[in-house]
């Protein structure tokens, strides 16, 4: 009974951490089984992953060293049981080793089956259309809905009639028209009135304007069709963003991944502005080699924060130009890859490699804060953080 208390005293304390938390962790274990005990650098990258503080932290793998050990078989079996034991566990690790190479043939199949690779995280997919839909739903949003771009009352495409924007009611009268709400939703900001889903424009059209989608408010979305962007694979431009996806999704069929990626997207800097929870794209194939990989679908699941360690690591570089500017110093490139590193790993060992050893990367930064024009910097240059690096692409 005294085993089984502890136990549940064990699994009770466990509950305490989000399942979220305990997912990444777990995940990281089985990627480090030969030492699943995390070093004091690990312990920094865990605690940016999933937020926990150090206490929190190593309560968690206190506790998942209690769990290991509460398995274990006991030692004082007698012998004809650890021979039986022994036998049992060569028998498993023969079984795992099955396993493993079944796993690696799965995960090579499946590697084959996901061949589209979205360009802005590490996410991957079995269909070009749900690869297509994420790039859209998740980063560049080119689809967007507004509320009444027009006039309260509008003309019917089918009859030519004068009717209500909202309702469909012919010939309506003003008073008609503002038991809408409209001139309520027509004083706000235009962003306000802007919405990237369909379903998202309907809850707003019952909440405030008391009516439901009508077949006429199709003419309500607003598409982007012409977005300047480019292949990485080849460097071909395109000016219209459903040829860009076809001659992509060409390469992913040839084989090509976004480890084979040079360059940026070539969006225009108006474009770029509205991606979200992106990286750049030629430190995919990098990222996916961590631990933790960037998932955009993923972390949305989770509800975990889209923030990511280049977007710590260019607010940290940003603040060490700040300092070198208030002492009027410039900054060379061995500085910034050796601050990199200690930001990234807590150890300036040139062990370690960060973005900041990918020499695109780094022009890229430097680009976007003049170091390789100017010698000396501005305070004014200094203070105009680049948070996404694409804006930077044709410099």
């Amino acid at each position: 009974v005294g085993k089984n208390d502890k136990h549940h005293d064990t699994a009770r304390h466990l509950l305490r951490f989000p399942s979220a938390v305990s997912e990444l962790l777990t995940e990281w274990i089985h990627t480090h089984q030969t030492n699943p005990y995390p070093d004091a650098v690990e312990k920094v990258a865990l605690q940016e992953v999933t937020g926990l503080n150090a206490r929190q932290l190593n309560t968690w793998f206190a506790n998942y060293r209690r769990r290991k050990q509460a398995s274990r078989p006991t030692q004082d079996a007698p012998n004809s049981t650890s021979r039986l034991t022994t036998g049992l566990v060569y028998g498993r690790l023969d079984a795992e080793a099955d396993n493993a190479s079944l796993a690696e043939k799965g995960a090579s199949l499946s590697s084959q089956q996901r061949r589209f690779q979205c360009t802005f995280c590490t996410d991957t997919f079995a269909t070009k259309y749900d690869w297509t839909r994420h790039e859209i739903s998740l980063h560049l949003p080119l689809k967007r809905y507004i509320c009444c771009p027009i006039s309260a009352v509008q003309q019917c495409p089918s009859t030519g009639k004068q009717i209500c924007a909202y309702c469909g009611l012919a010939f309506p009268t003003s008073e008609h028209t503002a038991s809408h709400n409209h001139q309520y939703c027509q004083s706000r900001e235009p962003d306000a009135r802007i919405f990237l889903r369909k379903d998202h424009l309907r809850q707003h059209l019952r909440s405030v304007h008391e009516c439901d989608i009508l077949p006429h408010m199709d003419h309500w979305l607003l598409e982007a069709v012409w977005v300047n962007s480019r292949c990485g694979f080849c460097g071909q431009r395109f000016t219209v963003w459903s040829e860009r996806n076809e001659h992509i999704a060409d390469h992913f069929k040839s084989g090509y991944d976004m480890s084979m990626w040079k360059g940026c997207r070539g969006l225009d800097c108006a474009v770029s502005a509205q991606v979200n929870a992106a990286m750049p794209p030629f430190l995919i194939g990098l990222e996916r080699l961590r631990p933790f990989p960037f998932s955009a679908s993923d972390a949305k699941r989770r509800g975990l924060p889209l923030n990511r360690s280049w977007e710590f690591l260019v607010a940290g570089l940003h603040r060490l130009i700040k300092q070198r500017v208030m002492q009027n110093r410039p900054v060379s490139d061995q500085e910034l890859q050796s601050e990199a590193r200690l930001l990234t790993y807590g150890s300036t060992s040139t062990n370690h490699n960060t973005a900041a050893n990918n020499s695109e990367w780094l022009d890229l930064f430097k680009k976007a804060y003049s170091l390789d024009i100017l010698t000396s910097l501005t305070e004014t240059s200094a203070s105009q953080t680049a948070a996404d690096l694409e804006v930077y692409h044709d410099l």
